[in-house]
């Protein structure tokens, strides 16, 4: 065997070994589909940790809702929670504990419960002390069930 023919199959056999190399080093992406997951929300955690655990639940709603993605439950423990709700985020389901004790207070102004996402459910809360309690618009699929909507000015459920 010639010297040149010894060079020709040691390069093919080095290019062979950087071609299954190369090949084995590459990344292969699989989009994996995150798993609904339910985000707890209690106003008496003051002190914190708030990471939405039953153990370390967020202090309001609008924390839960931030860290919410889409096909989350954020499930609301009884308590008088003073703030207006926007939910933005598609297939969001907004649970409270019990409708007579979990309270959604908007000291008086604005729209309490505003949503612009479809898929929405927002069921088992007391919503009072807005301009409007619930706003739905821009929005399909919008399940607002089991909730008592009192003491709003200028519309109750719109």
């Amino acid at each position: 065997m010639g010297i040149d023919l010894k060079r020709r199959l040691i390069s093919l056999a080095l290019v062979f070994v950087l071609i299954v190399s190369s090949i084995a080093l590459i990344e292969i992406v699989v989009p994996v589909k995150a798993s609904p997951k339910t985000i707890y929300v209690d106003d008496d955690n003051v002190s914190g940790p708030w990471d939405g655990t039953p153990e370390h639940p967020y202090q309001n709603i609008t924390s839960g809702l931030e860290h919410a993605t889409a096909h989350d439950t954020i499930f609301v423990y009884n308590g008088t929670y003073y703030e207006r709700v926007r939910i933005e985020r598609e297939s969001i389901m907004l649970l409270g504990e019990n409708r007579s004790y979990t309270i959604i207070d908007g000291g008086g102004t604005g729209v309490v419960v505003d949503i612009t996402a479809s898929n929405t459910t927002v069921s088992g809360f007391t919503v009072q002390n807005g301009s409007s309690g619930i706003m739905a618009h821009g929005a399909d699929n919008i399940n607002i069930r089991d909730n008592v909507v009192v003491y709003n000015g200028w519309m109750g459920i719109y």
